[in-house]
């Protein structure tokens, strides 16, 4: 993801810096350190036509250090300047990333119903007449979109109707994705309950891989550490971000989906760590929440037990996982079937 050479060697040299102050500020946050992340920010922003990136690290570290106007403000600008040109990450074009990392922001500010609308220009966006250059996911960005508007319809503005006609849509939309599955999951929790939701929900998400999908999730909502920490050798970096934006979803708790999957990532974390007891207990509490993601993250907890030696807990786990998610009953015996 990191490529010094698509831009300016000073502006790759300045993200880089502007990464460093980001993180003196979120170590020991104070008016000094504060103003010398604008100073660099505003010289990375200073260059004739600044690549994207330059705007999206300078936009992340403002939302970062409590600055959801001035992050706006530069995903605006780049939106506006060069919205057909591709973002970082995921290479998706600026208009549609921008929006989206928008969205996101003005959701942590409690700015809900603009959310909600600016959702709604990416989905106008994409399926307007006009072909949208280099967008080639994009029935999964139209899913996400609808899910969202869906989720702030339902959960903060008491929409129940609207919400369901956008996970309808979701579902159409990105059918056997995960979108789809998690579309289907909340309009059937929404309509009937979450144990009929449960009973519905399809095995086939055991199958996905989960650590690509929530890193790619975390990435169209701009919860993610790139690219103001994509540098080379900067693992110390990487991890402060992540446990300063980890932070701020379980704390806000402005989306559910974000919380849940925030937890999971927390738990594949301390799997590839090494540390067994921590994961299954983090996968376990992700399996108590009754979400979508619920039924794999038992399954993962049980292996995690297993792998400790607890083949009694780690066998009880999975027979939970057939009793609330019967779809996955395929699944948790290939996994027992798996330890023999």
């Amino acid at each position: 993801m990191w490529n010094p050479g698509v831009w300016n060697r000073g502006e790759a040299l300045l993200i880089r810096e502007l990464c460093d102050k980001t993180l003196s500020w979120l170590s020991a946050p104070s008016e000094a350190a504060g103003a010398v992340c604008d100073k660099v920010a505003e010289s990375l922003l200073s260059f004739d036509q600044p690549h994207p990136t330059s705007y999206f690290a300078a936009a992340q570290s403002a939302w970062l250090r409590g600055q959801p106007e001035v992050a706006i403000a530069r995903l605006k600008k780049v939106v506006d300047e060069q919205g057909d040109k591709d973002a970082p990450l995921l290479q998706l074009p600026v208009s549609v990333m921008g929006r989206l990392w928008i969205a996101s922001i003005l959701r942590y500010s409690d700015s809900l119903e603009s959310a909600r609308d600016t959702y709604a220009e990416v989905l106008a966006l994409i399926s307007g007449g006009q072909p949208v250059a280099g967008l080639e996911w994009k029935t999964g960005v139209m899913a996400f979109c609808h899910l969202y508007i869906a989720e702030i319809e339902a959960d903060h503005l008491g929409n129940r109707e609207k919400a369901l006609s956008h996970l309808r849509r979701a579902e159409a939309i990105a059918t056997h994705s995960v979108y789809g599955h998690w579309a289907q999951y909340e309009r059937t929790r929404l309509a009937h309950g979450k144990a009929e939701a449960n009973r519905q929900l399809s095995g086939d998400l055991a199958m996905m891989p989960w650590d690509y999908a929530a890193a790619l999730h975390f990435t169209l909502t701009g919860l993610t550490v790139g690219p103001l920490a994509d540098p080379p050798d900067v693992r110390e970096r990487i991890k402060f971000i992540t446990e300063a934006i980890r932070k701020r979803v379980l704390e806000k708790h402005v989306s559910r989906s974000e919380n849940t999957i925030m937890h999971f990532s927390s738990a594949h974390y301390y799997e590839l760590t090494g540390d067994l007891s921590e994961a299954a207990k983090r996968y376990a509490e992700v399996f108590e929440e009754d979400s979508f993601v619920s039924p794999v993250a038992g399954i993962y907890a049980a292996r995690m037990r297993k792998a400790e030696g607890k083949a009694g807990e780690a066998k009880e786990l999975l027979q939970r996982v057939c009793s609330r998610y019967p779809r996955f009953e395929s699944s948790a015996k290939s996994t027992e079937e798996s330890w023999k």
